[in-house]
């Protein structure tokens, strides 16, 4: 049954205690605070957690449970004073982020939930030449004996929850990883990593393609020496009709050193789109 108090209007939000959520809501028309509880990693909805809602003298205002799609759902909240949100679910810890979006009303309140004793990595898996984002990038992690792996996103992006130094792991826990893609070398470097219980580290890693052209630029008309520095490499289709990119976005550039050098790695399967 779902509880129904007066109407309010988000405004400000910051957090209190490990497991609540200031909202500084102020009087208008009724609206309704709902939102969606799932995983870290996003891959599951948690049914069954309970969402409580309290004002600023630790007055019950009201609480629910998820729903079998990881829903909660609160008419209003009575009073223009702050109230906080807390989630408790058996074996599990709410993440708490650090900035929130609030849309259009019905306001909508997401949270996502940690398996106790573990963290996350948020990886970012990038072209080293351009930056451009490399989505269904293979993200492979070890610690000890345990191996996990996940795939990037679209946006080469990837959430992987694992095992954090806590209580049960005093001595610390340390992660490796190996990421590879199609048309790219495998990046092996980033290893010894380690994050604390209920939180999160963003990661950088990139990989360089698989294909690659160095040499010098040589002005020809000028005695020795003659390299060129500052020369701009760019590469272009075999007709020279076109550049190579992904997107019309991710350029493959790069300048020659004080030497005339360069050097310009791009994997094998760059586009001409």
């Amino acid at each position: 049954m779902r509880t129904s108090f007066k109407a309010l209007v988000i405004l400000v939000v910051f957090i209190v205690a490990s497991f609540g959520m200031y909202i500084y809501m102020a009087s208008a028309a009724q609206q309704a605070l709902r939102g969606w509880v799932t995983n870290v990693e996003g891959t599951q909805f948690l049914v069954g957690v309970n969402v409580s809602v309290w004002n600023t003298t630790d007055d019950l205002l009201g609480s629910n449970l998820t729903d079998s799609n990881g829903m909660y759902y609160f008419g209003a909240i009575e009073d223009s004073t702050p109230v906080y949100l807390n989630f408790t679910l058996s074996g599990k810890m709410p993440r708490l982020n650090r900035s929130y979006a609030w849309p259009s009303p019905p306001y909508v309140f997401n949270m996502t939930m940690y398996t106790q004793y573990k963290g996350s990595y948020n990886v970012t898996v990038m072209d080293w030449t351009n930056r451009r984002p490399i989505p269904n990038a293979s993200v492979n992690i070890t610690w000890a004996s345990t191996s996990y792996t996940r795939t990037t996103d679209s946006s080469g992006q990837v959430i992987l929850e694992v095992p954090a130094n806590s209580s049960i792991y005093p001595q610390g826990v340390s992660h490796n990883f190996i990421v590879s893609a199609t048309g790219y070398a495998t990046n092996t470097s980033v290893t010894q990593q380690s994050i604390v219980e209920d939180t999160n580290m963003n990661l950088t890693i990139t990989l360089k393609g698989s294909c690659y052209l160095i040499g010098y630029v040589i002005d020809n008309g000028r005695s020795a020496p003659n390299n060129v520095s500052g020369a701009f490499i760019q590469l272009r289709s075999p007709d020279n009709s076109s550049l190579i990119n992904w997107s019309n976005m991710y350029f493959y550039n790069t300048t020659t050193d004080a030497n005339g050098y360069y050097s310009i790695n791009f994997p094998d399967d760059a586009s001409l789109t």
